[in-house]
């Protein structure tokens, strides 16, 4: 009686026994059981013993499937890349740094495969390079998710091959891919860098650049019904015959917000469609850019059959009139050569969105305030007076700085010459000088994070702030 009494008691107090959330360890070239750094064990093997809330932390290296021939992930667990091997917190890791790298194995194999196992959105992959895959048939290459919606955050896809969907391949998904890069991946037929079969996955701070497919959608193609969201994204240099950086197929309508589809190419003879193709298919666009793709045909959209365009705020190239588009004009990014499509301040695109399209959304492609001024900007990227362009006056002579943040070169720009360019870390370490030849300075050599540059120019010297990525 006492004890059913007792029982009672616990869930009329709403007390529950939970597991306690274990965290799995993994290096290369290991075999243990995986409770600590000291004893790490194979990556597919902790996947498979743990369970929902459990964490698998994965140090630098590269890792390939053996049995089954591809990595694949369990529900409500969370794997993360980017360990050295002996941190004690996941706020010490740092994946862009220490990579962990997943790479196919063998022809016609996938990387990561997520076949009808009914994944949601609690599970994570945080923290890879994708690479490696040779799948010249059938579909997917990088990442394959059929029935299937994992999460997917700080990853690089990058240098694999398929058919269909050779970065990534999602049908019947609705993946979310947040800070993603999607770049150099070669689809024989079509979406290169990603392929939607009746999918509709969220892609938030995400770029896609330098794919090639051979028939439709360098970047991405959206068929059967897929109507992805995307918001902050950067579509750059890919290719494919129709459709160079989006192609939208059978009654696709993805909503593209806050987007930047610049210097895509298509090669079709009348109708590529340098930046969107729509077959039956009506995408929304809005606060968005598209300039500067290639076509034989129309260089910005081509709309077949009953494909449309709604345009809500948005810089389309000249050619393209109508409701919703604000500007016909170049948008002045910073630096295209160089692949830098943040905006110089005389942009068009400054102050000419709308910000109720962005409610929520907190920062832009490069992790700057999405809204700067009064009105958020068209594009991917935000301007910020304080971190795209630094412009400074010294002795009454002009120096400006610019990308801010710098990925590989810093460009400066002054009335009188350059003579020396010196960078401080955050403890006031000099780490790099430099006596320019050049108007720019290559700072691939630096670590990320912030710097204070110091220029010393033939009328004086002017210091500033920077951010390393």
């Amino acid at each position: 009686m006492k004890k059913h009494l007792f029982l009672s008691l616990f869930f009329l107090l709403g007390v529950t026994f939970t597991q306690a959330q274990s965290i799995y360890y993994v290096m290369e070239a290991s075999t243990g059981g995986g409770a600590s750094w000291s004893d790490p064990g194979d990556l597919q093997a902790m996947i498979t013993k743990s369970v929902t809330g459990d964490q698998i932390w994965v140090a630098a290296g590269t890792y390939q499937p053996v049995v089954p021939v591809y990595f694949e992930l369990k529900e409500g667990v969370k794997v993360y890349g980017g360990f050295t091997g002996i941190e004690t917190d996941i706020s010490q890791r740092n994946w862009k740094e220490n990579i962990s790298i997943l790479k196919g194995i063998g022809t016609g194999n996938l990387v990561v495969r997520n076949y009808i196992n009914h994944l949601t959105s609690v599970t994570l992959l945080d923290g890879f390079t994708v690479t490696g895959a040779d799948r010249p048939s059938g579909d997917g290459g990088g990442i394959y998710n059929n029935s299937s919606s994992p999460s997917y955050k700080n990853c690089i896809v990058t240098g694999n091959v398929g058919n269909y969907g050779a970065g990534v391949y999602n049908k019947a998904s609705t993946s979310e891919f947040t800070n993603v890069t999607i770049m150099g991946n070669s689809g024989l037929k079509s979406g290169a860098g990603m392929y939607n079969d009746n999918s509709s996955p969220t892609l938030t701070n995400v770029i896609i650049k330098n794919n090639t497919a051979g028939e439709y959608g360098g970047g991405i193609r959206n068929h059967l019904s897929s109507s992805p969201t995307l918001v902050n994204v950067l579509i750059t240099a890919n290719q494919s015959v129709r459709g160079g950086g989006i192609y939208n197929s059978n009654g696709s309508n993805p909503i593209l917000t806050n987007f930047t589809i610049s210097g895509n190419t298509a090669t079709h003879s009348t109708e590529g469609g340098g930046g969107i193709y729509n077959l039956d298919s009506s995408p929304i666009i809005k606060n968005g850019i598209i300039w500067g793709n290639l076509a034989t045909g129309s260089v910005t959209v081509f709309n077949e059959a009953t494909g449309s365009t709604t345009y809500s705020n948005c810089l389309i190239e000249a050619g393209v009139i109508g409701a919703g588009i604000v500007s016909n004009s170049d948008p002045l990014f910073v630096n295209v050569a160089e692949g830098n499509y943040a905006l110089l301040g005389t942009s068009p695109a400054i102050n000419a969105g709308n910000n109720e399209f962005v409610a929520g959304v907190l920062s832009d492609l490069a992790g700057n305030p999405r809204i700067a001024g009064n009105l958020v900007d068209l594009g991917a990227y935000e301007y910020n007076s304080n971190t795209s362009v630094v412009n400074l006056i010294v002795n009454d002579v002009k120096v400006s700085v610019y990308p801010n943040p710098v990925v590989e070169k810093l460009y400066i720009q002054a009335e009188s010459s350059v003579q020396e360019i010196s960078f401080y870390d955050v403890i006031g370490r000099k780490v790099k000088q430099i006596n320019p030849v050049d108007n720019y300075v290559n700072v691939t050599d630096l670590k990320t994070g912030m710097y204070l540059v110091n220029i010393i120019t033939a009328k004086g010297q002017a210091r500033m702030k920077i951010c390393k990525e």
